[in-house]
């Protein structure tokens, strides 16, 4: 049980001729269950007995008053100057006796009331505090009006704190005994107690002690690391691969749970079964998680996000729950690029890139344009900044290539990393020419005159084979172009078949149906053949193999 000590000391000085006297007496200390029960006295000498007598505090207002103002219960009885009450510390103070105040007849001596601080026995004793924010701990004392008489210590455990200059952080307000901790550290956990010693004149002392305070310091979670920050991979052919992510978290207390997010969606949402996570490491102030993607493919790509998690219970059994979160990019690159190449008349390169997964990969996403000489084989490389249109379609325009006939391979390049090209192989890649503004390939016909002797008539007969020969060949060509074409958007409009069939699988419709209009548009896009063009096509092969004839 905590116990309340009330001092009250007597000071008292005689004075010749005074017809009051207050009491000479020392009140000794004494244990109570609130306040000490104090009784004050005023004796009087000589002829004149005055009638009422007062107990006048030094500021001249009536202890009565006081009394009467603070709800203290006393007794009073006026001719005998005798007044009874219990002592509170706002009583504190300098007292005599007189029986006028106006008169100025006043007792010989004063009295000095001092009451003894007590500790508050329902003080909260739990204190909770985030790290970085300012918590105050109270005395448990109310201090009286001769507070100059206190002397208080605060304790950290059993090392006391030096009262004067307890720290930068520290502060202890001498008119209430708090103490004051700003922005709060975990090494500021612990017990602390405050004791307060009263210095009674002429010279003794008394001291008590206040209740223990716990006060408990917590941390919001902190992710330490998420390895790796960034991560690019390249599939090729329907190569499988993983992509592993691992988190670290600390905090006080621990985090409760590390969760992983992907493309701001909970990947236990996902219903992705190549989405796994796990908890591979726990300690009582660390926990690491690990996030596996199987078979990573392009739609994978975009922010992988850890989010550590943790619950404060305050000692008023209110719960505070903490997140913090950290993320990392994660991007798939491949061949599944379309390209369309277009040649202006003022011979402007433009190069029109679509991406099926454009839009999840991480920023910034450049493009590596190759250029080949279709003669020479020459090749100038660069690395661009494409415009990425609302549609999700890069652009990128060149004043001039730099060969008047070639080729074009194009890749997307995130941070460092470069993806496969497409076309792979320059075998299937398209050539252009400047000369032609359609984009088209350029294929002229090959005349040869030959004049040998003076005999028109065998250069005409010559030239006459020769460009017979080249008209056949150029149909023939035709042809292969045509079928060569169709089967290409045949092959590219099944594998988005393909895509689509797999976003239906996971529930994302509007991918399905993005990738269901593209195989439409593929489709659309085939040439018919010239149907005299189709049956005379073999026949016109076999006539250029039989006349032996290899053109430029």
């Amino acid at each position: 049980m905590l116990r309340i000590f009330t001092c009250a000391v007597i000071a008292l000085t005689l004075l010749n001729g005074a017809q009051l006297q207050s009491n000479p007496f020392t009140l000794s200390v004494e244990r109570a269950a609130r306040s000490n029960d104090i009784t004050l006295l005023c004796r009087t000498s000589g002829s004149i007995v005055p009638n009422p007598v007062f107990w006048v505090n030094v500021s001249d207002f009536t202890l009565r008053s006081m009394l009467n103002e603070l709800g203290v219960q006393h007794v009073y009885t006026g001719a005998a100057g005798k007044l009874q009450f219990l002592m509170q510390p706002q009583l504190e103070g300098y007292y005599y006796c007189s029986d006028d105040i106006r008169s100025g007849i006043s007792s010989s001596n004063n009295v000095t009331l001092l009451a003894y601080p007590s500790p508050d026995p329902d003080l909260l004793t739990d204190y909770a505090v985030e790290a970085g924010e300012t918590i105050q701990l109270p005395g448990g004392f109310e201090p009286g009006a001769l507070a100059r008489h206190y002397s208080v210590s605060w304790y950290k455990g059993n090392v006391a704190l030096d009262t004067t200059n307890p720290g930068p952080r520290l502060s202890i307000d001498l008119s209430d005994f708090t103490l004051t901790i700003e922005n709060a550290q975990p090494s500021d956990e612990d017990d602390y107690w405050c004791r307060v010693e009263v210095q009674v004149p002429p010279g003794n002392s008394f001291q008590n002690s206040g209740s223990t305070l716990s006060l408990k310091v917590y941390t919001r979670p902190e992710i330490v690391t998420i390895d790796p920050p960034e991560r690019v991979e390249n599939i090729v052919d329907r190569s499988e691969k993983d992509a592993s992510f691992r988190c670290t978290a600390t905090g006080k207390p621990r985090p409760q749970t590390v969760q992983w997010r992907h493309n701001n969606r909970d990947v236990l949402e996902l219903g992705d079964v190549r989405y796994t996570f796990s908890t591979i490491s726990s300690n009582s102030d660390s926990m690491t998680s690990e996030l596996t993607i199987q078979r990573v493919k392009p739609t994978d790509s975009g922010t992988v996000e850890c989010v550590a998690s943790s619950t404060v219970t305050l000692p008023d059994d209110e719960e505070r729950t903490f997140q913090t979160t950290r993320t990392a990019n994660l991007a798939i690159l491949s061949d599944d690029i379309e390209l369309q190449v277009t040649i202006t008349t003022e011979e402007t390169v433009q190069l029109r890139l679509t991406y099926p997964s454009l839009g999840t990969l991480p920023t910034p996403v450049r493009v590596l344009v190759s250029f080949i000489d279709a003669v020479e084989f020459g090749k100038e490389d660069k690395v661009v900044d494409g415009e990425i249109t609302d549609s999700g379609v890069i652009l990128y325009e060149e004043d001039r290539a730099p060969y008047q006939r070639f080729k074009v391979q194009v890749a997307l390049v995130v941070g460092d990393v470069t993806g496969p090209v497409f076309p792979q192989s320059l075998e299937d890649a398209r050539v252009y020419d400047l000369t032609e503004p359609s984009g088209e390939d350029s294929n002229s016909a090959l005349i040869i005159g030959i004049a040998i002797g003076g005999v028109i008539g065998a250069a005409i007969v010559i030239s006459t084979v020769v460009m017979a020969g080249t008209k056949i060949y150029l149909r023939c060509r035709r042809q292969r172009i045509k079928r060569e074409h169709n089967e290409q958007r045949e092959e590219e409009a099944k594998e988005h078949d393909r895509m689509a069939e797999e976003a239906e699988k996971r529930g994302d419709l509007a991918e399905r149906d993005r990738h269901r209009q593209r195989a439409a548009e593929l489709r659309n896009q085939r040439v018919v053949p010239d149907i005299a063009e189709v049956m005379e096509e073999e026949s016109d092969e076999k006539k250029v193999a039989s006349d032996s004839y290899s053109p430029a």
